[in-house]
């Protein structure tokens, strides 16, 4: 009795432990990435959401679907910007900026 209840969860531990060691080895990256601009958008918010959805199409493009998710991507950045389009209204740009990664 006192085998398992010692001996089982301190070994079920250990194996979750290197597996998810092992999950995080398995993640390929790429070199950085900069989408392009993204103009016209009313907030800040939403051209940073235009940004990384260009920046995506590019990293599909250029690596394949598999490495055109944001989520694991690593260095990510924007670079934003508000400005006055020449109507007079006011508008944010952005560019994103990261390391597309993939796991194996």
């Amino acid at each position: 009795m006192r085998f398992r209840t010692l001996v089982l969860p301190a070994a079920l531990t250990g194996c979750l432990m290197a597996l998810a060691g092992a999950a995080e080895a398995a993640k390929s990256c790429k070199a950085p990435v900069a989408g392009p601009t993204v103009r016209g958008h009313p907030t800040r918010a939403t051209a940073e959401v235009g940004a990384v959805t260009v920046w995506s199409a590019k990293v599909a493009d250029r690596h394949t679907l598999r490495f055109a998710n944001w989520s694991n991507a690593e260095d990510k950045s924007f670079a934003c910007s508000k400005y006055t389009t020449v109507v007079g209204i006011n508008a944010w740009r952005c560019r994103a900026t990261a390391r597309p990664c993939a796991y194996e």
